[in-house]
């Protein structure tokens, strides 16, 4: 073989190779704008009972509330100053002499 098909092969090589990189690159790039939009608005169920069972595939929610999201489930029944309640550690004390 001589010189000039060698450096001819190398030359092809390389161009092959940009060639890989650039196309991989781009492909990259379109994979990572894919897409997809989940909605959430609709087919949601409420209720204020717990239970083991509720996660099952064919458990009948049937009798449960249709509710738009987001929701507030504190909205409903008698008022309690337990529901929601946010258990705090004590607040520092300040030190007036620095103020």
């Amino acid at each position: 073989m001589t010189l000039q098909k060698q450096i001819a092969q190398i030359y092809c090589l390389k161009i092959l190779f940009i060639l890989f990189i650039v196309l991989t690159s781009q492909l990259e790039l379109v994979l990572a704008q894919t897409r997809k939009d989940i909605l959430l608005d609709h087919g949601w169920k409420f209720t204020r009972e717990d239970g083991k069972d509720f996660a099952q595939k064919n458990f009948d929610d049937a009798s449960w509330q249709s509710i738009q999201v987001p929701h507030d489930w504190a909205i409903y029944g008698p008022f309690s100053a337990n529901n929601d309640k946010q258990h705090m550690g004590p607040l520092p004390k300040m030190d007036k002499k620095k103020l």
